[in-house]
């Protein structure tokens, strides 16, 4: 019975995920260029460092750190 019931779960996240990704691709790039301007409008380097730290996690959980992104 558990098992049947996270199937379902993960089977309609996965759904919602796809039916819905393209709009979840605009709200990640809004935040990140939100983000982005407040890091550089901002003159402390304190969150210049978070946010690099963040966009480190971000390429390695879309698996872009190669030699060719980094150039």
């Amino acid at each position: 019975m558990i098992s049947y019931i996270i199937i379902v779960t993960r089977s309609k996240v996965v759904d919602f995920l796809l039916s819905n990704w393209g709009e979840i691709v605009s709200v990640a790039g809004a935040i990140h260029l939100l983000a982005l301007a407040i890091v550089n409008l901002t003159p402390t380097p304190k969150d210049d460092e978070i946010y690099g730290k963040v966009y480190k996690v971000i390429e390695k959980m879309a698996g872009i750190v190669t030699k060719i992104a980094k150039d």
